[in-house]
């Protein structure tokens, strides 16, 4: 007996779809404008490591078989990864230090989306917007237990990825209908 046998088949929907906002970061490009300047002249991001992200004198090794060591000298990095102003998501300092890096950079993204569209958060909030977002693994964790971190109420939500969407949703006030 097939499972699937009352299962109802969905239909392409007619209905049309707007995108009327971006934003993004890429290493070296803070904005839509700049990302395309990246494309454009064909600019190299790769830099090396610096000393904010991590020491490479303490990391490095050059055999990249040696266990805890990188042989990578050089990246394409975010910057200004830790420029975060949580009162302004309406998040406590507290909880903004449990945060990842993605969750926090996901808030700022989603807000200059939003402002890029020229449509006030008003005309946004309760209707129905969908947020998406694609998001590995980080190793915002592995930084905790480096700095040796307690764990706080606010540490699993803040390192986990799969509610980044939610965490945006909640933010942008975008949870006022259910389907």
């Amino acid at each position: 007996m097939n499972p699937y046998h009352n299962m109802k088949v969905l239909q392409p929907s007619t209905e049309s779809i707007a995108i009327i906002g971006m934003s993004c970061r890429f290493p070296k490009a803070n904005s839509l404008d700049e990302f395309w300047d990246l494309l454009k002249n064909g600019k190299d991001t790769i830099t090396e490591i610096p000393k904010e992200r991590w020491n490479l004198e303490k990391f490095y090794d050059s055999d990249p078989s040696v266990e805890r060591k990188t042989n990578q000298r050089h990246a394409s990095l975010l910057s200004g990864v830790h420029d975060f102003d949580p009162l302004f998501f309406n998040i406590s300092p507290a909880e903004a230090i449990e945060m990842s890096p993605s969750q926090k950079l996901m808030l700022e993204l989603a807000w200059e989306a939003v402002e890029n569209s020229s449509l006030p958060l008003s005309h946004v909030k309760g209707h129905n917007v969908g947020v998406y977002v694609g998001n590995i693994w980080t190793d915002f964790e592995h930084y905790r237990k480096a700095k040796n971190a307690r764990a706080t109420l606010h540490s699993a939500v803040g390192m986990s990825s799969n509610v980044v969407a939610n965490r945006v949703s909640f933010a942008m006030g975008l949870l006022d209908q259910v389907w």
